[in-house]
């Protein structure tokens, strides 16, 4: 239903569904396969006005609630085999729709590229780092008609935390980057890039990853990457489709090309919650 916003349960969001009906003031919902159910008043077939008092049966579970703007959305969330009226919390990270990667998944809703207001100790790093950010910012316009929003890492605030952020640079340049890095999976310092059990310079590499942001979780960061797919794929929408994982340990000492960043020295995908897997390549 085209009034009614979801989130399906882990690994089932394929089998998602849900039915309703509208009887004077109650709407009745009933689901399968959901987790989280959101009622967006300004696109009921039957108009609500601010005041109006309401009754949301969701699976027989009964939830008193109110209208209280015009464009109101009335979230609901299933706790157990009940519901309960509010927004879903997630007592561990997780992979779900709208946050299970790959680094392309970032691009399908709202974003910010954080430019970095600093210059990382390592200049070849520094230098790449930035020319994919400018490629980016180009790219997107010439590829999808669009001006990105860009801000400098110095100007976001907190409203800026409720879409994807697209930072570029490193800890030492990047004052996003710098506040994040210690909650990030993988270990990154001014000398190393540490993914798991193998460990890259940081002088001659660059980190490129997609990961639920710990500012507010209910987003992504992204570090290094715009889009994946690059110049080879622009003639052939079928060439259109994301060309790494959720994370990538990028060889800067071969430079960038029509298909790739650099030289992927090892990439993967974490695990359904959010960790870091053992790689094929150690």
């Amino acid at each position: 239903m085209y009034w009614v916003q979801i989130d399906a349960m882990e690994k089932e969001w394929e089998k998602a569904r849900v039915d309703g009906s509208i009887t004077g003031n109650t709407i009745t919902l009933k689901t399968q396969n959901v987790t989280s159910v959101s009622v967006v008043m300004n696109q009921l077939p039957k108009h609500f006005a601010v005041g109006d008092k309401l009754t949301i049966i969701i699976d027989g579970t009964v939830l008193k609630t109110g209208v209280l703007a015009e464009n109101d959305t009335l979230t609901s969330h299933k706790d157990g085999a009940r519901w309960t009226a509010g927004i879903i919390t997630y007592p561990q990270l997780l992979k779900r729709h709208d946050l299970q990667g790959p680094v392309d998944d970032a691009f399908t809703s709202a974003f910010i590229v954080v430019k970095p207001s600093g210059t990382s100790k390592n200049a070849l790093f520094d230098k790449w780092s930035k020319a994919e950010m400018n490629r980016f910012v180009e790219q997107w316009r010439m590829q999808f008609r669009g001006d990105p929003v860009v801000k400098m890492d110095y100007e976001l605030t907190a409203a800026d935390m409720a879409v994807n952020l697209i930072a570029f640079g490193d800890a030492q340049s990047n004052k996003l980057i710098a506040k994040l890095n210690a909650k990030l999976p993988i270990k990154w310092t001014a000398n190393n890039i540490q993914a798991g059990s193998a460990t890259y310079s940081a002088k001659d590499h660059g980190l490129i990853m997609i990961y639920p942001n710990p500012l507010n979780q209910r987003h992504y960061i992204v570090l290094n990457s715009g889009f994946t797919f690059r110049e080879d794929a622009y003639l052939n929408n079928s060439k259109q489709i994301p060309m790494l994982p959720d994370w990538a340990v990028v060889d800067l000492n071969t430079p960038p090309d029509f298909v790739h960043p650099g030289k992927i020295e090892n990439a993967g995908f974490f695990g359904e919650h959010w960790e870091l897997k053992k790689m094929v390549k150690e």
